[in-house]
C-alpha cells in the first residue's frame, strides 16, 4: 500500500479542465466515455485486469512496481507445487 497521503497535485486541474459547470464536467465527461476503445486497447484493459497487471507505459508501470515494491511479469497460476512435484520435473530428481 501507498503510505503518501498528500494530494496528487494534477487532479484538480484535469478536473477542471472537464469544465467550469457539474454540468459542463459531465457533458465532457459524457463524451470522453462514448468513445469507442478500438480491439487492441480493450483487450489490454481485459488482460491487465484478469491479470491483476498494471497497464500504461512503461515508465509509468516501473513506478507502480517500484512504488509497491513488486516485481514485472504475470505471477504463476495456479496452486505451488509441492516438494515432490518440483523433484519429479528436475532429470535426475526423485
Amino acid at each position: 500500500m501507498i503510505q503518501d497521503s498528500r494530494p496528487d497535485p494534477f487532479v484538480p486541474l484535469l478536473f477542471d479542465a472537464l469544465g467550469r459547470t457539474p454540468e459542463a464536467r459531465a457533458e465532457a465527461y459524457r463524451s470522453l466515455i462514448k468513445t469507442a476503445l478500438d480491439g487492441r486497447d480493450l483487450n489490454a484493459i481485459r488482460s491487465a485486469v484478469q491479470g491483476g497487471g498494471v497497464l500504461g507505459s512503461d515508465r509509468f508501470r516501473e513506478s507502480i512496481r517500484a512504488a509497491l515494491g513488486a516485481r514485472g511479469g504475470h505471477a504463476m497460476r495456479g496452486r505451488p507445487r509441492t516438494m515432490s512435484k518440483q523433484a519429479s520435473l528436475v532429470p535426475g530428481g526423485d
